[in-house]
């Protein structure tokens, strides 16, 4: 029992020092969502999902690219290493589902002799928000001011038609921790959170569940 009181006192500490987690808000529109009629889901954001569309069949999801045009570097944060950090949490976290049968950030499965009779489906994003935001602010001010922020948006394609099938806009944000918290770790729990997201989400719908609003 005290060996337990002790774990448990030492997590408290931890979540003190680096902060109590990223917290999903509502995303800001952007340029690459804009004028799609998108939904607030309870997990990932605003989302689109196209009618009848439930990700069965596809035996390949692949990562192409992930863009960090839009925001530039930070003190002690790297938008490559966030975007090549992001890409790993996504195809751990969808592998993980079951959904399909491979997740790759591999091209070459789309010229290979298996394509043809292969279907795939190709994930695109972009990074337009990666902020990390006034640690001085979140530990003199707080209630939120110089909150770590980061948002993504994702679109899921048919590598054939080109249809879109499933749309993203997750925004997350934090602010709690000792000191300020570190922003650094603020941006990786965001970015393991809305990969984890995307997955939940593809997982769900594939069981035969839907988006459920907040």
């Amino acid at each position: 029992m005290k060996r337990l009181r002790m774990m448990f006192i030492a997590v408290l500490f931890l979540a003190f020092i680096f902060g109590c987690g990223a917290m999903k808000v509502s995303p800001v529109e952007t340029s690459f969502t804009k004028g799609v009629e998108m939904v607030e889901d309870k997990d990932i954001g605003k989302v689109y999902l196209a009618p009848d569309f439930n990700f069965k069949g596809y035996d390949i999801m692949l990562i192409t690219e992930l863009s960090t045009a839009s925001v530039l570097p930070q003190k002690g944060i790297d938008p490559e290493e966030m975007r090549i950090y992001f890409k790993n949490q996504l195809i751990k976290r969808l592998g993980e589902t079951g959904v399909f049968k491979t997740v790759t950030d591999d091209n070459s499965v789309l010229s290979s002799k298996q394509a043809s009779t292969t279907k795939i489906l190709i994930m695109e994003g972009i990074f337009t928000e990666l902020d990390p935001g006034n640690q001085a602010l979140r530990y003199f001010v707080g209630f939120g001011a110089g909150a770590a922020k980061v948002q993504i948006e994702t679109v899921v394609k048919d590598p054939q038609n080109k249809q879109a099938y499933f749309m993203v806009s997750d925004r997350r944000a934090a602010a709690m921790g000792a000191f300020g918290g570190n922003s650094k770790a603020f941006i990786l729990d965001s970015l393991s959170k809305i990969a984890e997201a995307h997955a939940s989400f593809i997982k769900r719908i594939a069981s035969g569940g839907k988006i459920e609003a907040p």
